[in-house]
């Protein structure tokens, strides 16, 4: 999969944007696989994406909500803040979060908040050999 750099730097906002229908889930780190995946089995999805991430050690958590009345509010506003911290991102607060995903029509918001947690992954992926060389040094 190939990545802009532009995405794995610090950025002021989400990086396939913040409004309504701007997922552009087909653009890396998103396809059409993921866009459908998260269509189709959205509790699967936010537990894969929250552990393959390492955002914080909720995956479970994200799963299991989506499986009771308005959990999947909570899960998805919950995952969104916390990686919206991770990835240094301009903080929306609680209730843009709550709102995208109360309106999460067509999983746009739920695409955003996957590729962010991609574009987490691949940020820690990047800088892990950078850490390890400086801690034997």
């Amino acid at each position: 999969m190939t990545i802009p750099a532009s995405a794995t730097a610090p950025r002021g906002t989400f990086y396939h944007g913040d409004g309504c229908c701007e997922c552009k889930c087909c653009d890396p780190p998103m396809d059409a696989g993921s866009c459908c995946f998260t269509f189709w089995c959205p509790c699967f999805a936010m537990c894969t994406a929250s552990q393959n991430s390492k955002v914080d050690d909720l995956a479970i958590m994200y799963g299991l909500l989506w499986l009771i009345p308005f959990g999947n509010l909570a899960s998805l506003t919950v995952l969104s803040m916390n990686v919206e911290e991770k990835r240094n991102l301009d903080p929306h607060g609680c209730f843009w979060h709550f709102c995208c995903s109360y309106w999460d029509c067509c999983t746009c918001h739920s695409c955003r908040v996957i590729a962010e947690c991609k574009l987490y992954e691949e940020q820690a992926k990047s800088t892990a050999p950078v850490a390890q060389s400086m801690q034997r040094n």
